[in-house]
């Protein structure tokens, strides 16, 4: 054990070390082999007790006076909007200064390091003591944008005794000059030479990285300047430190102005462009920057582009709160992408952080609270405020109740014009026109090009997966966004949302291609339909409006309109199969009495009976392909039956019905006495290996083919087991009631669930003349079919054995329902 002895302490005394400092060095002496082997953690060892005294040391104290000399000044100029950023704060030798002097001269300062032990300590010592304090991890080596921080955000950043230890030093300065507002401070402590016992102290901890070319990262204070201007800062002085223990330490204090970035009018701008481009591609938002980033290679980096982030605070909106139903759901489904308390519902949502990624998982949430309205991203750019949004609700003809199904709008559902879809169906056929002289493969190449629609769905992300593991051809995925590259953003978050594993080649090959399956020829236009019709192999058509509570009118345009121009791109050059993504629930009939259901692989002869809007538009959009298969289009139907969450990762799409079901089955706490009802579901990666391989197997693309469970879950038995791991007890714990009582107790409880859950179930529960449409959807025999054995290699159908009891144990385990 090493003692500092008696003349050592007096010799550190007069170079102004305390007794604490002192005895901190002792132990670090003690501990020297321990902490060098890792087997001492760094932060335990700082943060005992109050022994940080040794980073505060009196030349850091005069740095941090300079500083907070400098922030003082600034925020008494810009009032209490006044908003502060510091990066590697570490254990606070500068924090706890600011803190003190921010309190009442700042709306916020948020500290900030890579090390949770650091800012769990700062917050232990600072959290309680004032309310503008915030605390976040962020990692100077990865980009801001990416870490949640908001581009010009911020007065003034502080990074003190940091910088030098980043990868990249002009990289991440540049990261920082983003985050500020225009005219914003950057202030630097930096050493110019290396120091020894600094580094042996600090050297091991988390963000230290042990580094060995110090000689070229402690940079003069005018090798700094010189850097800070040319990443783009527009001024940078080192403050004077003569004579003070800065000097004698080699310490440099130095301020970085960011300068103001050029206005422009943006008003002038947005309606030049409205001169040249549709409605929905004209921006919404537009952020002026000094200059386009530019790759090694002279090219645009589209990485380096600042994201459209909120700094515009020269425009405040009247703070008015959601005011009915609608505004609320919207209001929460943007402030679960939001990372902001500055919403009402006059504000835009580009200028308050959002992006065109946030901006679809808007969409989503959106529509998971308001099932009935069905937003689009692209129309969700044309309104972009809750109030316009609201407005865009209401003028579709729904309610504040949001969408609410009644019981005599279930009864209603059975009734429709059957002559106006037989009619939509000549109509569209008349407008094809007839087929002449068909050219067409025998076999389609799996090397060139395919086109998928629906990529951003559920289905549309696992065929996209199998069509990239099973060929090596491009996969033009078609969609609507701002441009290409917000596509194929959406495409790949939809991908990773769904846990699916692509490797870079693969991504590589996915096509984005802007277009409207409800425009004339799916808005492609130019260049971009020659691309496609000269290019593609086949045509795999997954996309659909989807919705059990919806109408044959909601979803026609979508499920029924795109065929025309689905089938034109197909008759074009040389013929090119369609593969469709149908549904059983074109099977499904009420015939006055009951509920009928086909077997047969031929079209249903008429829609009368079929028992939502989604099965009769399917209908429809069947009858109008197996008409051009007859004049010898090649055509292949697949009618899924209810599909299930993927047999690895279990996770369902927004809205699904099923769980909509086992939620309000959970509340009941009851199990039914249904022996009827049988479940003939398929998981969703299963249905798309399986269509896939088929498509590229077979010669003549040819016929409808049937794709259920052959092995049906019993459907007590599912609830049965369900309860029994999510309530976590045994099935003789439940009573077994009768299914009419079960329905009973469903219905007194579904209130209970989300708003999306309840405008499902009021449609499955509520009786009718045929009884309910749960019966219908859960009381089918199976449609079986005439497969291709040979996919299994096994000789028997590979529609058996897709839901063992395992598979549901894994989904009720992973997935919680209320």
């Amino acid at each position: 054990k090493v003692c500092i002895t008696e003349n050592t302490i007096v010799a550190f005394q007069k170079m102004g070390y305390s007794q604490q400092e002192l005895a901190l060095i002792e132990r670090n002496i003690n501990e020297i082999t321990d902490i060098l082997q890792g087997k001492v953690d760094l932060e335990d060892l700082y943060y005992s007790g109050d022994d940080t005294a040794i980073f505060n040391r009196k030349y850091l104290a005069d740095a941090h006076a300079q500083i907070e000399s400098v922030i003082l000044m600034m925020a008494k100029d810009i009032g209490q909007e006044f908003s502060v950023l510091e990066v590697g704060a570490g254990l606070g030798s500068v924090t706890q200064g600011l803190a003190e002097i921010l309190e009442n001269n700042a709306k916020s300062y948020l500290i900030t390091d890579v090390s949770e032990a650091s800012l769990e300590f700062l917050y232990e010592k600072l959290a309680n003591k004032q309310e503008n304090l915030e605390f976040g991890l962020f990692d100077l080596d990865q980009a801001a944008e990416e870490q949640g921080l908001y581009q010009q955000h911020y007065h003034v950043i502080v990074a003190s005794m940091v910088l030098h230890e980043v990868d990249d030093i002009p990289q991440t300065i540049s990261e920082l000059r983003a985050l500020l507002k225009p005219d914003g401070l950057l202030l630097l402590v930096e050493p110019q030479c290396f120091n020894p016992t600094f580094d042996l102290h600090l050297g091991l901890q988390t963000g230290f990285n042990n580094r060995s070319d110090y000689d070229k990262r402690f940079l003069t204070s005018n090798q700094w300047s010189e850097l800070l201007l040319t990443v783009g800062f527009t001024e940078a002085l080192t403050l004077d430190n003569t004579g003070s223990a800065l000097d004698s330490e080699c310490l440099s204090v130095i301020v970085a102005r960011a300068g103001e970035v050029a206005s422009i009018d943006t008003d002038a701008v947005r309606s030049y462009m409205s001169e040249l481009l549709p409605d929905y591609m004209v921006p919404q938002y537009l952020m002026p920057i000094e200059k386009l980033p530019v790759s090694a290679n002279g090219k645009i980096d589209y990485k380096a582009l600042p994201s459209v982030r909120a700094a515009n605070d020269n425009k405040k909106s009247q703070t008015i709160s959601p005011r009915n139903n609608v505004e609320q759901c919207i209001f929460d489904g943007w402030m679960t992408v939001l990372h902001t308390p500055d919403v009402c519902v006059t504000s835009d949502f580009f200028d308050i952080g959002g992006d065109s990624l946030l901006a679809a998982k808007a969409v989503r949430e959106i529509n998971q609270r308001l099932p009935e309205f069905r937003l689009e991203v692209f129309e969700f750019f044309e309104h972009l405020t809750i109030e316009l949004l609201e407005k865009l609700f209401n003028e579709r003809g729904s309610c504040n109740t949001a969408g609410l199904r009644k019981v005599e709008d279930v009864a209603t559902s059975l009734k429709f014009n059957t002559e106006e879809i037989v009619n939509d169906v000549q109509a569209i056929l008349d407008e094809i026109g007839l087929i002449e002289n068909i050219r067409s493969n025998a076999r389609i190449s799996i090397n060139r090009s395919f086109l998928l629609t629906g990529a951003t769905g559920w289905l549309g992300a696992y065929l996209l997966e199998e069509l990239l593991n099973n060929t090596s051809a491009e996969i033009i995925c078609l969609g609507r966004a701002i441009d290409e590259r917000d596509l194929l953003t959406r495409i790949l978050a939809n991908i990773d949302r769904y846990e699916i594993e692509i490797s870079q080649e693969q991504k590589n090959r996915i096509k984005p291609m802007l277009g409207d399956l409800e425009k004339p020829d799916l808005g492609l236009q130019g260049e971009s339909w020659s691309y496609v019709v000269n290019n593609i192999e086949a045509i795999y058509h997954a996309a659909a409006s989807v919705g059990i509570a919806s109408s044959y009118a909601d979803m026609r345009k979508t499920n029924l309109g795109s065929i025309v121009g689905l089938a034109k791109l197909a008759i074009e050059a040389e013929a090119k199969p369609i593969f469709f993504c149908s549904s059983v629930a074109v099977l499904i009939q009420y015939d006055g009495d009951g509920f009928l259901i086909h077997k047969e692989e031929s079209a249903v002869p008429t829609p009368d009976g079929l028992i939502v809007g989604y099965a009769q538009s399917k209908w429809a959009a069947e009858s109008v392909l197996l008409a051009l298969a007859d004049r010898g289009l090649p055509v292949k139907i697949y009618r899924i039956a209810h599909v299930l969450p993927a047999t690895k990762t279990k996770i369902a799409k927004e809205n699904y019905i099923f769980e909509s079901v086992l939620a309000v089955s959970r509340l009941a706490g009851a199990i039914p006495d249904w022996k009827q009802g049988k479940f003939y579901g398929v998981p969703v990666d299963i249905v798309s290996r399986l269509l896939v391989q088929s498509s590229l197997l077979e010669d003549n693309y040819r016929g409808v083919i049937h794709m259920d469970n052959h092995d049906p879950s019993d459907f007590t038995s599912l609830i049965n087991l369900m309860l029994e791991i999510q309530v976590g007890q045994e099935a003789s714990d439940f009573p077994l009631v009768s299914f009419e009582d079960w329905l009973t107790r469903c219905r007194q409880v579904k209130d209970q669930l989300p708003i999306e859950k309840q405008a499902v179930l009021n449609f499955l529960l509520e009786p009718t003349q045929a009884g309910t449409m749960l019966e219908a959807l859960y009381q089918t025999e199976p449609s079986y079919m005439t497969y291709m054995d040979a996919l299994s290699g096994t000789g028997t159908s590979p529609l058996s054995q897709l839901t063992p009891p395992e598979y549901w144990d894994g989904y009720f385990k992973t997935t919680e329902f209320l």
